[in-house]
């Protein structure tokens, strides 16, 4: 038996030393197989509006094609099967020259090469699923139709009113953060009526920083165009 063996395997070690110098031979003999993580993929939908400012074919047709969803998802690189050999040599084996002379010495102990493999966690890719809808068409009334309903008491509105454009109207409504419930047109004024506190937050995006809220119990009432912060049960 030459040196390596002896600081490997020797008997002169007592059984707790001897326990450790097994276990240590058992490990170096794994070669480990690291798998590439599985993907874990979480679909986000959101709604973005689009003004339709005129008539025509031309312009209907547009919007009925933004209307589509499109998945957008972020660029991923392809992960690679990653091998791990043990290259680590223990220091009371320091007589052995090398990895090639310490796995002999273990080898003629009884321990076997072995080869395992792991599978590390998800990872997660979040992928936004993007409806446009097409709003303020101005062969639809800009949206205003004769409807009615109840607002849905977890939130709290009030109205405020300018002069513009009936579309203007529509379009302020269906800006960016407008937090808008509802929007109508009379008289050559605009009254729009917006989210200003709420006691249950439902789905909040960036168009109405509250979120959306119902209006149940629609039916005919007063001519009103629905906005984004509002949905009907």
């Amino acid at each position: 038996m030459d040196n390596c063996a002896r600081a490997v395997t020797g008997t002169r070690y007592n059984a707790d030393t001897q326990a450790i110098h097994t276990a240590d031979c058992s490990s170096f003999m794994i070669t480990t197989i690291i798998l590439p993580p599985p993907t874990a993929t979480g679909y986000v939908p959101t709604t973005v509006y689009s003004v339709i400012t005129g008539s025509g074919a031309k312009n209907r047709k547009r919007n009925a094609d933004d209307s589509l969803n499109n998945l957008r998802a972020p660029a991923i690189v392809k992960a690679r099967q990653a091998t791990q050999v043990p290259s680590n040599v223990p220091t009371y084996a320091s007589a052995c020259s090398g990895t090639a002379r310490y796995s002999s010495a273990c080898s003629c102990a009884g321990i076997t090469a072995a080869v395992t493999t792991v599978t590390p966690p998800p990872r997660f890719v979040v992928v936004t699923t993007t409806t446009t809808v097409g709003v303020c068409d101005p062969n639809d009334s800009y949206g205003i139709k004769y409807q009615g309903g109840t607002v849905e008491n977890t939130v709290q509105v009030s109205e405020t009113s300018s002069d513009m454009t009936e579309q203007a109207c529509c379009a302020a409504c269906f800006s960016n953060n407008s937090g808008c419930f509802s929007y109508r047109f009379t008289d050559n004024t605009c009254y729009i009526t917006t989210e200003t506190s709420a006691s249950v937050h439902h789905s909040p995006d960036g168009y109405c920083p509250l979120g959306q809220f119902r209006i149940a119990g629609p039916g005919s009432g007063t001519y009103y165009g629905r906005g984004p912060c509002a949905y009907f049960t």
